[in-house]
């Protein structure tokens, strides 16, 4: 089972279509957080779950120019 976080219905059809593409034929929970404040305060419980089952989390940089960015900004650590 793979859970899929997303910030909107967008987010979710473009992660729908890439699991597609690649042939992903597992079984999928999606889960549209409404913006990624949400998922920012989301992050260590979703950390934790994926000890159980696997996370896929799709979120935008909003004005932020790269990944690592994000990532640093959010002060979560290593991924």
């Amino acid at each position: 089972m793979l859970n899929v976080i997303v910030e909107d219905v967008l987010s979710e059809t473009i992660m729908r279509r890439l699991l597609d593409h690649i042939g992903f034929e597992d079984e999928m929970i999606f889960r549209i957080m409404r913006g990624n404040g949400k998922i920012r305060t989301g992050m260590p419980k979703f950390a934790g779950a994926s000890r159980v089952y696997q996370h896929i989390i799709l979120t935008d940089l909003d004005q932020l120019s790269c990944p690592p960015e994000l990532i640093a900004r959010w002060n979560f650590g290593p991924i």
